[in-house]
């Protein structure tokens, strides 16, 4: 074919492609606008913001009330005008509204990926989709956000459109509009923003949890520079004021700091998911959000956390009570509850527990601590150390690795992991491998779901729903939302108690230690994440009793190793001190009781002959010598079972030939666990 013909036929195609799609584009304009009008008094009632109120039904803070302070356009300055210019519509003052380059742009990306992935907003299109609709990324949508937004150019002008945008975009910090969000973060009215302060508000706007100045400086700061950077591309600011600028440090006003910050986001989150909106409709609502919070609880909370010296290291910190109501919420990360890695966290549910609830342990069972390949897989204890024979009551409290992973092998993964899934702890198609036992889960678990998952133990088996929110209404009362617990039993109240049992072993001289000298019915569970070189990623403790569950997490979440703990800050040490913090403090206005034994555990004399000589489970007779004999729990359904046949686990289990010691330093080097660490370091890289 003739080079010239070519050219004709590709013209005809785009010509014929074009027309198409803009008598589409128009039908579908006329289709979806027919009944689409500019709801002026959404965009002249600026206040109508949601309220959170706590537990006692008071207000949480100021900033949650309606009445938001508002700014006028002549009262902002010049700088902050242009940062907002700058970042998001360099031809605001250009266009009626929209802005065809960026929309062709758009379009084209859209078509070619089969849906809405990419916008082309302008101000007023964002003005148009934070007060007339949802956010939803359809085609639909964005067409009447196009037609409302020509519509509103009519009526309003630049001015009064950038006025409006400025005084409704969401900030952070329950921060509405662009005065209160300089009040909250910098301690004085917009109208004396500086140029930096100005640029640091216009590049949080963006997602104000990911360029949070609280929970993310780092990105805060970049963002802040590239928001400077347009600027002066622009010819906004000159070259001088670009560089005094980017390095002015970014100074929060800690007075005004809403401390309950990451709580209100999981409000907002739960109350997007209870009644389906977006979260701009939400905050625009006006609704009357009733919340679980406990102020001085959540102090209490505060005051427990340590502060970080690295930075990328972050800290999460939350206090339930026995209904799963969160009391206290409190977190630096900047996604506030992100997975990680639970490490010994989930031996209690995934290893003991489902051998408890399967009548395949007991506390006192004997089992052989040693060095060990599993088909390959030869992971270690902590320090290379094993305690030889040894039983799983000691085993739990004292975290040791091997037995973990035989109760698990004993149980079976795929039985322990349907048992684990009633706790509503996930698992991926990849996560069938023994060394679950030790935490390597593909997605991990976030620290609000590791909490809940235990708080079944402390209501003996009865799942509680985790919740952030009693109920939600109109300003009028009208309930749109009511929590009801589910109730739902997860697993034996036997199994509940004998997790219980040992884990008040685990805070008296276990890994949880720490907390002894509390003297207060508590159990406690660490977990350690550490790297090759002693330093470690993630750092855990959950401890409970009859009244709350609390649980706490620190780490590195970048997948950069420089910016792990220390060697000394693991579950044991930073986590368990805020533990002790907490309950320290709680102490003071509670009383906790001991978890009785219900009456499906009973507890035995056992020869303790019998148990260190031939590592079987045999009753003791009424005439042996105190000196003889050893007791624990055991469950009561299998009492007569006890009564004619020693139990000899490894033996009668067959799974002793399974077992080969194997010091190979290559095979070492090929085990699985090292495998799955990697991938889970890489995971975080990514």
């Amino acid at each position: 074919m003739k080079k010239w013909l070519k050219i004709v036929l590709i013209s005809f195609i785009i010509i014929t492609a074009l027309t198409v799609l803009s008598i589409l584009g128009y039908i579908g304009y006329i289709l979806s606008t027919q009944h689409t009008t500019l709801n002026l008094e959404k965009l002249e009632n600026l206040n109508n913001k949601v309220s959170l109120y706590n537990n006692k039904n008071t207000l949480i803070s100021a900033n949650t009330q309606q009445g938001c302070p508002t700014i006028n356009f002549e009262d902002i300055n010049t700088n902050t005008i242009n940062a907002f210019i700058a970042i998001e519509d360099q031809d605001f003052f250009k266009h009626n509204g929209l802005n065809y380059k960026r929309i062709i742009k758009a379009l084209l990306t859209n078509i070619t990926s089969g849906y809405a992935k990419e916008g082309a907003s302008t101000i007023t299109q964002q003005l148009i989709k934070n007060t007339q609709l949802s956010n939803e990324k359809t085609f639909n949508r964005k067409i009447k956000e196009a037609a409302l937004a020509l519509d509103l150019e009519k009526k309003y002008n630049k001015e009064q459109i950038l006025q409006a945008y400025l005084n409704i975009i969401y900030f952070g910090n329950n921060s509405y509009g662009i005065e209160q969000a300089s009040q909250n973060y910098f301690g004085h009215s917009a109208k004396n923003l500086s140029l930096a302060e100005s640029a640091t508000l216009a590049g949080m706007i963006k997602s104000p949890l990911l360029y949070s100045p609280i929970t993310n400086m780092q990105n805060c700061l970049k963002r802040r520079n590239l928001v400077l950077k347009q600027m002066l591309d622009c010819k906004f600011i000159t070259e001088e004021d670009y560089n005094l600028a980017i390095d002015t440090p970014i100074i929060i006003n800690n007075k005004n700091l809403n401390n309950n910050y990451a709580f209100e986001q999981m409000v907002i989150k739960e109350a997007q998911q209870k009644l389906h909106l977006t979260q701009n409709a939400l905050y625009t609502s006006g609704l009357c959000i009733y919340t679980t919070l406990n102020n001085e609880i959540q102090n209490y909370l505060q005051q427990s956390i340590t502060p970080l010296e690295k930075e990328n290291q972050y800290s999460t910190g939350i206090v339930l009570d026995n209904t799963g109501a969160v009391l206290g919420f409190y977190s630096t990360l900047p996604d506030i509850d992100v997975p990680h890695c639970p490490a010994s966290l989930i031996k209690p549910i995934l290893c003991y527990g489902s051998a408890f609830e399967y009548n395949i342990l007991t506390p006192a069972s004997p089992i052989l601590d040693e060095p060990i390949s599993f088909n390959g897989y030869t992971p270690q204890n902590i320090g290379n150390k094993y305690a030889g024979w040894t039983n799983v009551r000691q085993s739990l409290a004292h975290s040791l690795n091997i037995p973990a992973i035989k109760a698990l092998e004993y149980v079976g993964i795929e039985k322990a992991k349907d048992f684990a899934s009633n706790f509503k702890i996930n698992f991926t198609q990849n996560d069938n491998h023994l060394a679950l036992a030790l935490g390597s889960l593909e997605n991990g678990v976030t620290l609000c779901d590791i909490t809940s998952a235990y708080n079944v133990f402390a209501n003996l088996g009865k799942n509680v729903d985790t919740h952030f929110i009693n109920k939600i209404t109109t300003t009028d009362g009208t309930v749109l939302y009511s929590f009801k617990n589910s109730n739902k039993t997860v697993c034996k109240d036997s199994t509940a108690f004998l997790i219980n049992d040992i884990l008040s072993d685990s805070a008296k001289f276990g890994t949880a230690k720490k907390l002894k000298n509390l003297n207060i019915p508590i159990c406690s569970k660490t977990g350690t994440n550490g790297y090759k070189d002693g330093t470690n990623i993630d750092a855990w403790n959950i401890s409970y009793n009859n009244k709350f569950c609390a649980g706490f997490w620190y780490g590195n979440i970048s997948g950069n190793n420089q910016y792990n703990l220390n060697k000394n800050q693991n579950g044991g040490t930073i986590a368990t001190n805020s533990a002790y913090k907490l309950w320290k403090n709680l102490k003071k206005d509670y009383t906790f009781n001991a978890f009785l034994p219900p009456q499906s555990v009973t507890k035995i004399n056992i020869d303790l002959k019998e148990l260190q000589n031939t590592h079987t489970i045999v009753l003791a007779n009424d005439q042996q010598e105190d000196r003889y004999i050893t007791s624990d729990y055991y469950p009561t359904s299998s009492l007569s079972k006890l009564k004619t046949v020693a139990l000899k686990q490894d033996n009668q289990l067959n799974i002793q030939p399974r077992y080969t010691i194997d010091n190979k330093k290559e095979q070492n080097k090929q085990s699985l666990y090292k495998k799955l660490s990697q991938i889970w370091l890489n995971k975080k890289e990514q």
